[in-house]
């Protein structure tokens, strides 16, 4: 029987690349997937077809968290399936300095990187919905011990949810049930790169910060699936990994 894993920010940056790396394997794998992405669910849907699969995308807006109760409580389709893996990949990271903070930025980056993971983290916890040895990764940044005076929000995000995934292991290990977040550098995404169009020395910037270099999305995107899946990693729990490209705080 074919296992099934759910991951967020599934239409663009990390989340897609991970997504597509993992149809393009999922004979090997065994695997079907359930994309959950915001608003370009088009660009899934059209990617879906290219492959023999079972696997469906789903449309959420995470700063509209009843959208996480309403998928889990209704959809008929995971009544039929216990997910053996979750990978959240969702995340927004909106560049301002403290005398700059809203309140509606404050909440909406709290909503999509962290309130969400444990909106779904509720759910998944419970038998009826992944089943026992299940794995769940969350994508965290070196920003929470090294962030940037434009970064503090966003660092607070993924200092919670860090924080979060190191209690949530002591729950979730009595179902054999691992959670482990990676803590990235930058990494080469469209994001980056559209970034680096707008402010020219921003490339050379990240480069002096990060001596190892830019992380490139194909070892990325590896790195993320083969910590889900490897045998050995099923005896880590409650662990933030750092691949940091040389950036240290």
């Amino acid at each position: 029987m074919k296992k099934w894993y759910l991951i967020t920010g599934a239409s663009s940056g990390i989340g897609y690349a991970v997504s597509k790396r993992m149809l393009d394997n999922s004979k090997e794998l065994s695997c079907n997937l359930i994309l959950i992405g915001g608003k370009n669910i088009e660009k899934l849907n059209k990617l879906l077809k290219d492959y023999e699969t079972e696997s469906f995308a789903v449309q959420m807006d995470f700063r509209q968290l009843a959208e996480i109760e309403d998928f889990f409580e209704k959809e008929k389709r995971l009544k039929q399936m216990k997910l053996s893996g979750f990978i959240h990949c969702a995340g927004i990271s909106p560049l301002q300095t403290i005398d700059q903070l809203d309140i509606m930025t404050l909440q909406e980056t709290f909503s999509v990187n962290y309130f969400s993971f444990m909106a779904i983290m509720k759910y998944f916890s419970r038998p009826e919905y992944s089943e026992d040895g299940a794995r769940v990764l969350a994508l965290s940044s070196i920003a929470v011990g090294s962030c940037g005076r434009r970064q503090s929000i966003y660092a607070a995000s993924k200092a919670a949810l860090e924080n979060s995934i190191r209690y949530l292991a002591f729950g979730l290990v009595q179902r054999q049930i691992t959670i482990n977040g990676i803590a990235l550098g930058c990494v080469e995404t469209e994001m980056f790169q559209k970034l680096c169009e707008e402010s020219y020395n921003l490339r050379e910037y990240t480069y002096e910060q990060q001596r190892l270099g830019i992380l490139p999305m194909d070892i990325v995107t590896n790195f993320i699936i083969d910590f889900l899946l490897a045998e050995e990693k099923g005896y880590m729990t409650g662990s933030i990994v750092e691949v940091n490209g040389g950036r240290f705080s």
